[in-house]
């Protein structure tokens, strides 16, 4: 899985015992928010995924202009 911030994209990897407890956030979320221990191998970035939360729910509170495309 990806993960991007305001610094790029980094790679999330999520165990098995992890993926099978926290399942629902893990396959189902629009917005995750994800606790873990970062590694940096070769200037490449991993995150360890330990807690995934789905917070999904925040999105339905970010305001959206419409936009006219005729």
């Amino acid at each position: 899985m990806s993960l991007e911030d305001e610094t790029g994209i980094s790679n999330l990897i999520v165990w098995t015992t992890i993926q099978q407890t926290q399942r629902e956030a893990v396959f189902g979320a629009r917005l995750m928010v994800v606790e873990g221990e970062l590694q940096n191998e070769m200037n490449v970035i991993h995150v360890v995924a330990h807690k995934c939360n789905d917070y999904s729910h925040w999105l339905g509170r970010i305001q959206t202009d419409s936009r006219d495309f005729h």
